[in-house]
């Protein structure tokens, strides 16, 4: 699994800035490897209600260190493309859900 650094690289090659501007965004997504650290890691924080608790923690927007200001959600939304679904639809179907089967 990547590092939180190495995605800080890949964003500053999307926005600019320098990768210690992005470092505690991606470090927070992956503060989650302490509970599972394998891919399920990314049930707990990579998805829709994820980017919403980024803002919530690091505010609205992202000020760069070139002065450049960014939505802190396209932080989120790289870091959980195509997985920005509701946190329910990753933890898989409740019992009663299944319950017809």
């Amino acid at each position: 699994m990547a590092h939180p650094y190495h995605h800080s690289l890949s964003s500053v090659r999307k926005w600019g800035g320098s990768p210690f501007d992005y470092l505690p965004l991606h470090s927070w997504f992956d503060l989650s490897k302490s509970i599972a650290a394998d891919f399920r890691h990314r049930a707990l924080r990579h998805h829709a209600e994820g980017i919403f608790m980024l803002e919530t923690v690091f505010g609205q927007t992202l000020t760069l260190s070139s002065g450049k200001v960014i939505p802190t959600s396209w932080v989120g939304e790289q870091r959980c493309p195509g997985w920005a679904a509701a946190a329910a639809s990753r933890i898989g179907a409740s019992p009663e859900d299944r319950a017809g089967e």
